[in-house]
């Protein structure tokens, strides 16, 4: 989502006086190198009018102040920027280098492209490595700060300092001429830890959940100890960014690519509450607690994109805290699973899929979703198997047909109770033979 973007320019009137007919400018001072990057490091020294006007002349661009208020970039989910990342990392600032002035950015669209930029810089200890290759010390970059009276901000910058234990997905810093080799966190975003391990997200994440560091660990180590993973775009490799979690030797590679699909699928969009019952595996009534969001599945999970060049399959997970089950093994919560959504620039649309959001009422006819790699167990249903209720527990069961709640349960009670029919009903999924259903409530 593009976020509107205000610019200030504070230009000055004079920046240095320079006495008329001077042949020389002083030059930085550039012997001492950093170590790692082999860069000169003088713009990291406290400045001065000397070493501003050194830097305006041996970058060929003028000092200015700007503010800018961007919409944060949107979440994503640790297992994507895990893939993403050229450093995945649990890390303590130890110290802050200081403001530094970089060359302009003209690519940036809405700062002035000739102005000098401000950058601050943090020197980070590692405590946990997941990915990335091995830097001492590792410097993360922040665009943005105070030097010589001019001010450059961004409201959507992390703000680090001495003393911040965080995790980072961080990526390569531009190159530069005058600044040594860092790194930046991936949209901006990192995460405060606090003394409890519980984990805090920081700038554009207020509304983000409190989760527990070793649960976001597993996470991280869970996906990238897979022997492979979707590439997107913006993923990086292996060689790239070494992984240092191991890697699990039981599971099989994936195969297949990211595709967008578009299918409206002939079926009968109103089936029977018989024949659903009858290809049933669980039916309950429930209300919708929580989208997981989307994510990819193998080729074939569902079956829907087996026929389009070997798709990897998007699929969109949801808990169920359960009201009432007619059929199947009790449970107060169950995770469901729908196909189809948003994800990584691709998009798969069904006309079968529902669309479901928390706090939604539903009677659900569900299968047992197929095993996945990627995906943890599910229940799996379409739009044929997902039936709002509405206000007065009515429920629709054709183009102009509604029956109470009451009257569902009762027809498929009924349903179960009676003799299997010959032909095979909806779905052809028998799931009467092996699962309960239940009496008593």
């Amino acid at each position: 989502m593009a976020g509107q973007l205000s610019v200030y320019i504070i230009v000055p009137v004079i920046l240095l006086l320079v006495a008329a007919g001077c042949s020389e400018r002083e030059q930085p001072d550039t012997d001492v190198s950093d170590a790692t990057s082999g860069k000169p490091t003088a713009a990291l020294e406290p400045s001065s009018a000397a070493t501003l006007e050194a830097s305006r002349e041996s970058l060929d661009a003028d000092p200015c102040s700007w503010g800018e208020m961007t919409d944060p970039a949107p979440s994503e989910p640790f297992e994507d920027l895990a893939w993403k990342s050229q450093q995945v990392l649990v890390g303590t600032v130890v110290e802050e280098p200081g403001p530094a002035w970089m060359e302009p950015d003209p690519v940036h669209s809405g700062r002035p492209g000739e102005c000098l930029q401000i950058m601050t810089d943090y020197e980070v200890e590692i405590e946990t490595h997941y990915r990335g290759n091995e830097v001492d010390p590792l410097r993360v970059r922040v665009r943005g700060g105070e030097l010589d009276g001019y001010k450059q901000q961004t409201d959507t910058a992390p703000e680090l300092k001495p003393g911040n234990r965080l995790l980072m997905f961080l990526r390569d810093a531009p190159e530069s001429e005058v600044l040594p080799d860092a790194w930046l966190a991936i949209g901006n975003r990192v995460w405060q830890i606090s003394e409890d391990d519980q984990v805090h997200g920081d700038a554009g994440l207020d509304d983000f959940e409190v989760l527990d560091l070793a649960a976001i660990d597993e996470r991280i180590r869970d996906v990238l100890g897979r022997q492979s993973h979707i590439r997107g775009t913006r993923n990086v490799t292996d060689d790239e960014a070494p992984i240092h979690v191991e890697h699990d030797a039981d599971r099989e590679p994936i195969a297949g690519t990211p595709c967008s699909v578009y299918v409206d699928f002939d079926v009968e969009p109103n089936p029977r509450v018989e024949d659903l019952a009858w290809s049933s595996a669980r039916i309950v009534v429930g209300t919708v607690t929580n989208d997981f969001g989307p994510a990819w599945a193998e080729p074939g999970n569902l079956h829907l994109t087996s026929r389009f060049r070997n798709c990897l399959e998007i699929m969109n997970d949801y808990e169920i805290e359960v009201e009432n089950q007619f059929h199947g093994e009790p449970a107060e919560s169950i995770r469901i699973r729908a196909p189809g959504g948003e994800l990584h620039g691709y998009e798969q649309l069904y006309g079968i899929a529902p669309d479901l959001s928390p706090g939604d009422r539903y009677l659900f006819f569900l299968f047992q979703a197929p095993d996945s790699e990627m995906l943890p167990d599910a229940w799996a249903f379409d739009l044929q198997r997902a039936r709002e209720i509405q206000a007065g527990d009515v429920v629709t069961t054709g183009y102009d047909s509604s029956m109470t709640l009451d009257e569902v349960e009762q027809l498929i009670r009924e349903t179960l109770a009676g003799e299997p029919p010959v032909e095979e009903p909806f779905g052809a999924l028998w799931g009467s033979a092996d699962s309960p259903t239940f009496d008593d409530r």
